[in-house]
């Protein structure tokens, strides 16, 4: 199906990464966590008598004070595709594990969606979804303007860009707005032209309402003070516990135009790939490192989704697990400190990577990883 240049998967993995996150709707409940606090309920900096210092949240919340019913109304939701379906979490059942949704919930973002059932990689319509970014700058507003390609301006409230587009048999419709300081981007899609301007009409409308009214957001999550700052891996290091040749080949947290490019900005967030040529026995792999700096307050929701399957992994870091993504190929995710990592490999000529290659891998990758 198509999708908005906004929403369209990035096309540096090299292979499908499918796992099981049925445990993170626990996690996310429909909207991001806690998308339904108040502002008297956000983690905010707190002092006391004899401390001057903020006191850091254990977990981030949403810093948006609205919840995802004041977005969209059932009503409203079933117009824009053409039937009723019901609020699921914004995370696909078979979530590819880059971190990304990680890093929008530690941004602070407000992430909800609809759909008849628990959402999958491939995002089979019909479904709704709504992101709401707080703070948006007005050079990232500018950004996002610039790769909404033909759409129509003005018609909601805010500086809004509407379109609809249609693929074959599906259809979607998107709003994106900058209204009262918040990023609103709106997507509805359908089978057989079910999505319209005109159905779409009243759920955009009501969705930029709501933002229009909204409080100020709430204040950032205060990043534990052992968080890393990069990613990237010492490649000579790497290249000595493995011994091959590793380098890397890409290194892109922010350019693509990702729904959660502002907060994988925000955040730190970074996903790098290389390359391994020549280890034991021949092999060669690509390896994508995802490093998500503060992140381990995730660690038990992100490794549950990990499924049934994953197995403990030693020599890497905390609460360390990993699952085969099918034949020569493993995730293994862990806390790093207070950061949160996830390695995955595959392997990328005739050779197959053999379990010990893949066990590995992840252990060089995070004897690799800089010193916090």
């Amino acid at each position: 199906m198509a999708l908005s240049n906004l929403e369209r998967p990035s096309m540096k993995r090299f292979a499908p990464l499918v796992v099981a996150a049925a445990a993170l709707v626990s996690l996310l409940s429909g909207c991001a966590p806690d998308a339904s606090a108040s502002p008297d309920d956000s983690p905010k900096p707190t002092a006391s008598s004899d401390a001057e210092t903020p006191i850091v949240a254990s977990t981030p919340t949403s810093r948006v004070p609205l919840r995802c019913d004041q977005l969209a109304s059932s009503s409203a939701v079933a117009s824009a595709v053409g039937q009723p379906i019901g609020v699921v979490s914004p995370i696909s059942v078979d979530l590819v594990p880059t971190l990304e949704p990680y890093a929008s919930v530690q941004h602070g973002d407000l992430e909800c969606a609809w759909s008849p059932t628990p959402l999958t990689y491939n995002v089979t319509p019909p479904i709704v979804s709504i992101l709401v970014v707080p703070e948006v700058t007005a050079a990232q507003w500018s950004d996002v303007v610039g790769r909404l390609g033909d759409a129509t301006e003005g018609g909601f409230a805010g500086d809004s860009h509407s379109s609809c587009t249609s693929d074959g048999d599906i259809s979607e419709c998107r709003l994106d707005t900058l209204v009262n300081g918040y990023w609103l981007g709106v997507s509805a899609t359908a089978f057989d032209g079910g999505a319209t301007a005109e159905s779409t009409a009243e759920l955009f409308r009501a969705a930029a309402s709501a933002v229009e009214s909204a409080a100020t957001a709430t204040s950032v999550w205060i990043l534990p003070s052992d968080a890393g700052t990069s990613g990237t891996i010492d490649t000579s290091l790497a290249s000595a516990a493995l011994g091959a040749t590793v380098e890397q080949i890409d290194c892109d947290p922010t350019t693509e135009a990702q729904k959660h490019w502002v907060a994988t900005a925000a955040t730190g967030y970074t996903a790098c790939t290389y390359s391994a040529n020549g280890i034991d026995g021949g092999a060669d792999a690509f390896v994508t490192v995802y490093f998500l700096p503060g992140g381990a307050w995730a660690l038990q929701g992100a490794t549950t989704a990990l499924g049934a399957q994953a197995t403990p992994a030693t020599g890497v870091g905390d609460g360390a697990l990993s699952v085969a993504d099918g034949p020569g190929a493993s995730t293994t995710m862990f806390a790093r400190g207070s950061d949160l990592v996830a390695v995955h490999s595959n392997g990328s000529g005739e050779i197959e990577l053999t379990p010990q290659i893949l066990t590995s891998i992840p252990v060089a990758v995070a004897g690799a990883l800089p010193a916090a």
